[in-house]
């Protein structure tokens, strides 16, 4: 499985088909051994199953941060034998700061822009494809601050509705919900029911794409899927573009349970890294 989950799908519900298939080698089979091999976001997946298999219930992650998803403490997660992982990102909150673009300025404007820190300016150092960008490490360093800025504005934005919600939700628990009118009664019920989408526009502004001065290899200027990113960073959606506001806090934000890096330290079965 990929790092892309439905709008309703946690990485806390893909474990539950991953133990089940590591059930039914072990049971049905007779695999005496399983491997679990995870590449891109499935690296931080497979890391995520060892490190919450490895562990006794009660010291799992019993919900996640919004309140959906299982309690994996009331789930048999069968230990494996082997993590293979592979061109693996840290987890998807990672991947999301990495590749906002921080030059849009205004959430509901796609075209909004602060040229100061767009990757995409020739002023900046980009030259258009096949031609390799170079970018200043001034330029380089406010590139990040701003990606972490405006990461953090979509963090607040939708932990914001997300409390929003939780407040019409403990309204309607409350006596005074009883002491409204019918009308009002059914306006905040609306208000719990109501799903909230974030709507994130330009994802696809990594300076490796273009500098390719930036962690050398072999690669040609471009990005997944596109030798244009500076055009697909317009024109192309990259997960999460539309999202559950729930969904992203719980798989996008710094809220998620997953963190390749911090997990790894304590999965002590062996792990090959590509």
């Amino acid at each position: 499985r990929h790092e892309k989950s439905s709008e309703n799908e946690r990485y806390e519900d893909i474990l539950l088909d991953l133990a089940a298939g590591v059930r039914y080698l072990k049971n049905k089979v007779g695999v005496e051994k399983v491997i679990l091999v995870g590449h891109s976001g499935g690296g931080s997946l497979v890391t995520f199953y060892a490190h919450q298999s490895s562990k006794r219930p009660g010291g799992r992650f019993s919900s996640t941060f919004t309140g959906h998803g299982p309690n994996l403490n009331k789930v048999d997660l069968p230990p494996v034998d082997l993590l293979v992982v592979s061109a693996s990102h840290f987890g998807n909150a990672y991947t999301f700061t990495r590749k906002i673009d921080p030059s849009l300025t205004d959430e509901e404007d796609s075209t909004s822009l602060d040229p100061f820190l767009d990757m995409y300016n020739p002023s900046n150092g980009f030259r258009e494809p096949p031609k390799s960008s170079k970018y200043s490490e001034e330029f380089l360093t406010r590139f990040e601050e701003g990606q972490q800025a405006r990461a953090r504005r979509v963090f607040n934005k939708a932990e914001s509705l997300f409390r929003e919600k939780q407040f019409y939700q403990s309204l309607m628990k409350s006596s005074l919900f009883q002491e409204l009118d019918s009308y009002e009664q059914i306006r905040i019920e609306r208000k719990v029911i109501a799903n909230r989408y974030l709507v994130i526009y330009r994802l696809l502004a990594i300076p490796e794409f273009t500098d390719l001065s930036l962690d050398p290899d072999d690669r040609e200027v471009g990005a997944n899927g596109s030798n244009r990113p500076d055009w697909a960073n317009y024109d192309r959606a990259s997960h999460p573009t539309v999202i559950r506001v729930e969904a992203f806090l719980d798989t996008y934000s710094p809220h998620s349970h997953v963190n390749l890096l911090e997990q790894i330290k304590e999965v002590i079965i062996p792990t090959l890294f590509i």
